[in-house]
């Protein structure tokens, strides 16, 4: 689970996204990374940054197809 703490957000209240990777398999070999997206807006980044960061982590190879 990611956890994403923001001191003071847009209306000056705590903000807190709690994602869990909701993941499954593709044919034999291939993982599928269902809520992408919504990992994307919890942590606020692109989504080239955040596959780059996690296959980088992982030591994987992926696409964003």
């Amino acid at each position: 689970m990611i956890t994403v703490r923001n001191p003071v957000g847009d209306s000056g209240n705590k903000v807190n996204y709690k994602v869990d990777p909701i993941v499954g398999r593709l044919g034999t070999t291939k993982t599928l990374w269902q809520n992408f997206d919504a990992m994307v807006t919890a942590v606020d980044r692109t989504h080239e940054h955040l596959m780059s960061y996690i296959m980088a982590e992982l030591g994987a190879e992926g696409n964003l197809n």
